[in-house]
């Protein structure tokens, strides 16, 4: 057994589930996902029951369980307001909350890119269509509303970012018929995602 690779397939497994309790406690998932919880308890005794003979492992071992109980008396407390009809009032505060936020994101993070982004955001040519002060700050956003959204962000770099939209650019014209692309921070089934739209060119001079 690679003990290393076991431990990390715990944590992606509680990664996992956290996601998926987030989901019934904002309700969008009917019920709470007992099935993957009892895996993961099966995967914590497996990993307990095994010969660790290194140091390193059995700590790192430990903190991933530590962390995992941490997240279980959490779980169950908000299960425990849910059944005692408590909680209705904390979903509901939460999602106003975010409803707020994103409302916020859409009226202040939206972008236009294209090749007339010289007229709208100043100084962005018809060869470099994705103004990097735009970019940067579409960028942000978007990581802050997942962050909000409580999605993970580690592993999404700004260059990728980038690159991503100027992948989409070209589809996106021919989609559309038209240079001018609109980008907003939106939210879809719960997660955060980058939403393009055309603009109309008598918009941009109102």
């Amino acid at each position: 057994m690679d003990i290393n690779a076991e431990i990390t397939k715990l944590e992606n497994m509680i990664e996992a589930l956290r996601k998926k309790y987030e989901l019934f406690f904002f309700g969008l998932e009917k019920k709470p996902p007992n099935a993957e919880r009892e895996q993961v308890d099966r995967k914590v005794r497996e990993l307990l029951n095994a010969f660790i003979t290194n140091t390193g492992q059995r700590y790192r071992l430990q903190s991933v369980i530590g962390k995992y109980n941490t997240y279980q008396r959490y779980w169950d407390r908000i299960l425990q307001q849910i059944e005692e009809g408590t909680y209705e009032r904390e979903l509901l505060k939460r999602k106003i909350i975010q409803q707020e936020f994103a409302k916020e994101a859409y009226k202040k993070k939206t972008y236009t890119i294209g090749e007339e982004e010289a007229a709208v955001s100043g100084g962005a040519s018809s060869r470099d269509p994705l103004n990097e002060n735009s970019v940067k700050e579409l960028y942000e956003s978007y990581i802050q509303v997942k962050q909000t959204l409580g999605e993970p962000t580690g592993n999404i770099s700004l260059e990728a970012f980038k690159k991503s939209l100027e992948k989409q650019l070209p589809v996106l014209k021919e989609k559309y018929g038209t240079s001018d692309i609109e980008f907003k921070v939106s939210i879809k089934g719960g997660k955060a995602t980058i939403k393009a739209v055309p603009i109309n060119k008598e918009d941009n001079q109102e």
